[in-house]
């Protein structure tokens, strides 16, 4: 990925003809994958592949506002988060920290 190329398509482009709601859904369910099968002990370095699902959004086109906007509205209570990993809300709000969208 470091010359800004994927060599399999794992999500949509941003400019290709699916639903807005198609590209929104692929964002929450990475995110609800990858919060379901995290353990709780490592909930606090969840943020490395959130990250990198932000980097390959980039590659496929989808702008970091966009991103940003969909991640804001991810519903921490609806995660299938276990209940000593109540740290996951901070994570996702430490994603964006500092970047410029």
């Amino acid at each position: 990925m470091t010359d800004g190329t994927t060599h399999f398509m794992r999500y949509p482009h941003w400019q290709s003809a699916c639903p807005e709601v198609w590209k929104r859904g692929v964002i929450y369910g990475e995110i609800y994958k990858m919060v379901q099968n995290t353990s709780p002990n490592v909930y606090d370095l969840l943020w490395k592949p959130l990250w990198l699902l932000v980097r390959e959004l980039q590659v496929q086109g989808y702008p970091l506002r966009y991103i940003k906007k969909v991640v804001d509205k991810v519903e921490i209570l609806k995660l299938p988060i276990h209940q000593l990993g109540t740290r996951v809300a901070a994570c996702t709000g430490l994603l964006f920290e500092g970047t410029q969208t």
